[in-house]
């Protein structure tokens, strides 16, 4: 992937509508250049190659661990295994004129990708508050 495009990708998002709040984070950030360089700046990588081809903006993407390194109340995560190193993917939209990410967790492709290649194809991601949680933590 060229740096150009890249930075095509981060260059607009689409708009979206009628998302449950619960289900993404809505940034201070009023430019898609300062959230991409926010997200770059605390270690996620905003240079995710789409998978989804319903989404036609910007991604970022962070490793966040093993399941074991999450309390009880996120057994949730351990759902492909103990051994499965996560991550968190967001896609980057506008929703009422505010930049949003809806996240998702998912097997890391880099460390486990036949876990990741399952999930993907049974759409098998953790969505909704768990994953709002983890995007919040790993996004300071």
């Amino acid at each position: 992937m060229t740096q150009q495009s890249v930075w095509d990708r981060w260059s607009s998002a689409p708009e979206r509508s009628n998302l449950n709040p619960e289900d993404f984070l809505t940034h201070s950030d009023s430019s898609l250049s300062s959230l991409c360089f926010h997200y770059a700046s605390v270690g996620w990588n905003p240079y995710v190659i789409l998978q989804d081809v319903t989404h036609q903006g910007p991604t970022a993407a962070h490793a966040i661990g093993y399941p074991n390194l999450y309390s009880d109340d996120e057994l949730e995560l351990a759902r492909w295994g103990d051994n499965v190193v996560l991550r968190v993917h967001t896609d980057v939209c506008w929703l009422e004129g505010k930049l949003i990410s809806i996240p998702h967790v998912e097997p890391d492709p880099v460390f486990n990708p036949m876990e990741h290649i399952a999930m993907y194809e049974n759409h098998d991601e953790i969505r909704g508050p768990l994953a709002v949680k983890l995007l919040a933590r790993f996004l300071p």
